[in-house]
This record gives C-alpha cells, sequence and structure tokens, in this order.
C-alpha cells in the first residue's frame, strides 16, 4: 500500500524535529481547523515524543493534505532558519523595498562579512547583483 505524503514528510522528522513541529502547528493553526488539532493529537504521544500511525484511515485525505502543506511549510521554514545568507539576502530585499536605507546598508555589510567567510566563496556573485541592485 502506497503511503500517504503526510505520513512520509512525518515519519522523515527526527526526534527534535517532532517536538518543534508540535509547537510550530499549535501556532499554525492557533483557532482554526480543529479536524487537523485532532489528528494531530490522535497520531501524536507529547509524552513519549512518538508518532503512531495506527488511526489514519478514519481521517479524510482533505485532513492529510493540510497537514502535508503544513509539514512542508515547517521543513522550509526550518532550513531557512539554518541558512544565514539566506536570511541576509530576504531581509536585505525586504528593507531596499520599503526604502529603509541605514539598515540596508548594514545588510550589505554583512553580506560582505558572510562572503569573506571560506564557506560562502561560492555566494560572491549574489553578493555582487545585490550591490548592482543597491546602485540602481
Amino acid at each position: 500500500m502506497k503511503k500517504l505524503k503526510s505520513v512520509v514528510l512525518l515519519e522523515a522528522l527526527s526526534g527534535k524535529e517532532l517536538k518543534l513541529f508540535d509547537s510550530f502547528l499549535s501556532f499554525e493553526l492557533k483557532g482554526k481547523s480543529p479536524e487537523i488539532k485532532k489528528f494531530w493529537s490522535d497520531i501524536y504521544s507529547r509524552e513519549k515524543n512518538y508518532l503512531n500511525f495506527t488511526r489514519l484511515k478514519s481521517f479524510s485525505r482533505k485532513i492529510h493534505s493540510d497537514l502535508s502543506k503544513i509539514a512542508e511549510k515547517f521543513l522550509v521554514i526550518a532550513n531557512l532558519g539554518k541558512d544565514e545568507f539566506s536570511k541576509t539576502i530576504h531581509l536585505s530585499r525586504e528593507l531596499r523595498k520599503r526604502k529603509i536605507k541605514k539598515y540596508f546598508e548594514r545588510q550589505i555589510t554583512l553580506l560582505n562579512d558572510i562572503k569573506k567567510m571560506k564557506y560562502a566563496d561560492n555566494f560572491a556573485d549574489a553578493v555582487n547583483r545585490l550591490k548592482i541592485n543597491r546602485e540602481e
């Protein structure tokens, strides 16, 4: 039997990530979607930090689909949090759009510092493009 996408995504999470996902899910669903909350409470044990998929068939495909979307969003956000360069780039773009020049200049300096780090040499081109955008 083919596993549902929601099950595959949730099985891929480590124990630490499950705890973080539990918090993330609570935040995402604050005040909405009681069906997903019920589904999550049925499959996840907070005490044991364990997933139990024995009652999957009692929930609709819509619930599984919605949970998959939330899990995908969690994975993206969790990985963006690890990538200092991407966060800096995204923040720089927002500052530039909003014409907050003082903080944008700080971000450009930070990008230059990141570029000087050994592991960030591949991003030199992106930093140069940001400088060009700033000058326009």
